[in-house]
């Protein structure tokens, strides 16, 4: 591993940032308040202002701004009528049944509000038994929701400073994805690899690449600067971006049949050169990353051409030594590793000048697509969508049934005297920070979970007790708080650790004293929520991944079944628009993403409720080589040259049948006859016979050694595209058997 890379990777992404400006959000007002002598009297105004800050996640502007101000509203009434029904305990069940209902359905709106809702109901937990202090409700309430917005100032101040700086971050760590992904596809030609453990990473790397991609277009496409407003820098990221899009296509295409080519050329070290120079692409991408994620201006780390040009050196070596009549079709599939191999090449070089030029050059950069249609439109909030969701059928409310009884039970428990629960806030913000709608998900985070409360409570009881100069201990809060926002979207278990560390350090200050106390109360009310979790987890209306299964693969074939034909079309001549063509290829890219992501999670269910998981892997793996021919043949569909030789009316109507089958398979739907009929045809190329020829004039006459990296024959070209529609029909085919397998 790359430490240094690793180090500047984290130092410019945008979890550090955000991590820093929270902290410094929460920090800056507590320092104020300890030196006027004020802290313990408005405690509430710093954790306002953490607590809103939370539902903060990225996305334009616009709607970051929105849901902060929703979110402040919600806390300030939620606060308000917790602390006046402190002391009704019968009416604080039915609080708990309310609020949790509806800040949970919330979710029917979009991960935004999700997040607001589950967040407003921490803040019920917090209030649940009244605040700290001798004030009144509205009091309390009042200065909590000021701290949250002293969070909205800082919100605006800072976008306005640094408009683009999260499109950076966002647009940087796609390409350090990117680099990622590259990393993982070098392994296939590395010397005997494991292909299972390959194919299993590749799958759960390209959703979190979907996820980034998703999350980044919509900060891209819908911000005001970024879209509308003519300056260099907004066309310089939006292009930089669509670059990165057209790249991942280009990655995609990179898949072979690494089994057959590790038995024809596992021998030879040409794999090898190749499993290198792939590495080196990967650490050049993640090195654009760096430097976008920074706004740095940057330069290759090595010679991109000459690297390459000695990798095509010896790929001709071995060519000259080894080809022959016999060997011709091997050569051909090792040529066009190399031409993609260029491609991959000539992309990161291009990007590379992208991102160097002089900026004011950058005017002139324009999309020429409509970008609205890139992304999801938003959801209108209205009554009625809420409401139909009022149903046992609805995820969103069995969700929220799950959520309103776990907080029900752990309530109760607390309220049990022989338990000697004194604070009962931690055990319904555990609940509430582990549940989520995946039972999977859910699983894994109350695991993560406990290791973090372990970890960060042994280590803060260190920090008290070994370490007790106030100026250093108040340091390591300050690291801890920015640690703690910097790695909970992606490292839930640091942090949790850091989280308790600052917990810990924060009553410290607040009232010092024994904390072995407060060690076991942490680490009980932990495992009582994580067991209220699991058990409503499982017994109260679950979800099971296995349900969803025939959704995500009819939604994945309907999508692909466009995507494939789209690029049929184009090679056949016909007018598509490229904004046509680019849209497929999203839909196409993030159906597959979805569908391997219900598969993981599936992983994660209970052995009982893993139905048909060998076809449903089977199936995922189909569907991405299914992808990953369709985006190789895409690149012939953008070279604008002729394919007379391919019968491409035929293969469309061969594959379309098999396609059409599955459809109507998992919609329990009749088959039309013409189906079955069309999936026989035989589309007469007239491949075999210019390869034939060929193998002739190899044996006959003198082979010369041409060397142009460039230059890739039209043979070549026909037979690799031949064997593209041929593997095509052949995972649709085996799609369509998987789908006769699956049943709910």
């Amino acid at each position: 591993m790359n430490y240094a890379s690793e180090l500047k990777k984290f130092i410019t992404s945008q979890y550090i940032y955000s991590g820093t400006r929270i902290a410094l959000a929460v920090v800056i007002p507590s320092i104020i308040l300890a030196y006027l002598g004020l802290l313990k009297e408005f405690f509430l105004f710093p954790l306002g202002t953490l607590f809103l800050a939370l539902t903060d996640s990225t996305g334009p502007f616009h709607r970051r701004r929105n849901a902060l101000i929703v979110a402040s509203g919600f806390y300030f009434f939620v606060s308000l009528i917790a602390g006046l029904l402190k002391d009704f305990p019968p009416l604080i069940f039915l609080e708990i049944i309310i609020f949790g209902m509806f800040f949970t359905m919330l979710g029917v709106y979009g991960q935004r509000l999700a997040a607001v809702g589950s967040l407003t109901l921490v803040v019920l937990a917090i209030f649940i038994d009244g605040a700290p202090g001798g004030h009144s409700a509205f009091y309390n309430a009042l200065v909590f929701t000021l701290g949250g917005i002293w969070f909205i100032l800082v919100f605006m101040l800072v976008t306005v400073i640094k408009p683009y700086k999260l499109a950076e971050q966002m647009i940087g760590e796609n390409y350090i994805e990117l680099g990622n992904y590259l990393k993982l596809k070098a392994h296939f030609y590395h010397s005997k690899p494991d292909f299972d453990v390959l194919y299993k990473q590749i799958f759960a790397l390209q959703v979190r690449i979907k996820e980034h991609q998703e999350a980044t277009r919509e900060v891209v496409f819908k911000t005001r600067q970024i879209v509308r407003e003519s300056t260099s820098t907004s066309r310089l990221l939006m292009q930089l971006f669509l670059n990165s899009l057209d790249l991942y296509e280009i990655l995609l295409t990179s898949t072979n049949d690494y089994r057959k080519l590790q038995n024809t050329f596992g021998n030879k070290n040409i794999l090898e050169k190749i499993h290198n120079y792939l590495n080196l692409l990967s650490n050049e991408l993640v090195h654009i990353g760096i430097s976008i994620q920074g706004g740095l201006k940057t330069a290759p780390i090595a010679d991109i051409s000459a690297e390459l040009h000695a990798l095509h050196e010896e790929y001709y070596q071995l060519r000259n030594q080894h080809l022959n009549a016999e060997t011709l079709e091997d050569f051909m599939i090792l040529r066009q590793i190399m031409h993609r191999i260029s491609a991959i090449s000539e992309e990161t070089q291009k990007i590379y000048l992208l991102k160097s030029q002089d900026i004011k050059l950058a005017k002139s950069l324009s999309t020429g697509l409509d970008l609205e249609k890139f992304v999801q439109k938003d959801e209108k909030l209205n009554s009625k969508v809420f409401l139909e969701n009022f149903s046992i059928k609805s995820n969103h409310f069995r969700h929220a049934v799950r959520i309103t009884t776990a907080l029900l039970v752990g309530y109760a428990i607390s309220k049990i005297e022989i338990f000697h629960i004194q604070k009962t806030f931690w055990i319904l913000i555990t609940i509430l920070a582990i549940m989520r709608p995946a039972y999977s998900i859910t699983k894994h985070r109350n695991i993560l979970r406990l290791y973090g409360t372990i970890g960060g409570a042994a280590a803060g009881l260190f920090v008290i007790y070994f370490i007790t100069n106030p100026p250093t201990q108040f340091v390591i809060f300050l690291i801890c708080l920015v640690l703690t926002f910097s790695f909970l979207k992606d490292k839930y278990a640091w942090s949790v650790f850091f989280m308790t560390i600052y917990i810990f350090l924060m009553f410290n200050f607040l009232k010092p004293g024994d904390f072995s106390e407060l060690f076991m109360e942490r680490l009980i009310d932990t495992a009582i929520a994580g067991v209220i979790v699991f058990l409503v987890s499982y017994l109260v209306l679950p979800v099971w991944e296995h349900q969803k299964n025939r959704t995500f693969m009819l939604n994945y074939i309907l999508a692909n079944h466009k995507y494939l034909n789209t690029i049929i079309e184009i090679l056949q001549q016909k007018n598509i628009p490229i904004q046509d063509y680019k849209i497929s290829r999203k839909h196409a890219v993030v159906s597959l993403a979805n569908l391997s992501d219900n598969f993981q999670k599936m992983l994660s269910d209970p052995k009982g409720q893993q139905k048909n998981l060998e076809n449903v892997h089977q199936f995922v793996t189909t569907s991405h080589l299914f992808t990953a021919y369709s985006a190789s043949l895409s690149q012939y569909a953008q070279k604008n040259a002729v394919y007379r030789e391919i019968d491409f009316e035929n293969w469309k109507n061969k594959i379309n049948a098999e396609l059409s089958r599955t459809i109507a398979i998992l919609q329990k739907q009749e088959i039309r006859k013409d189906d079955f009929a069309e999936s026989k045809l035989t589309p007469e190329d007239l491949v075999n016979e210019l390869l034939e020829k060929r193998k002739e004039e190899i044996t006959e006459n003198e082979f010369y050694d041409r060397r142009d990296p460039k230059n890739i024959s039209h043979l070549t070209e026909l037979k690799n595209i031949r064997e593209l529609l041929e593997l095509i029909y052949n995972q649709a085919r085996d799609q369509r058997k998987i789908a006769e397998k699956v049943t709910d």
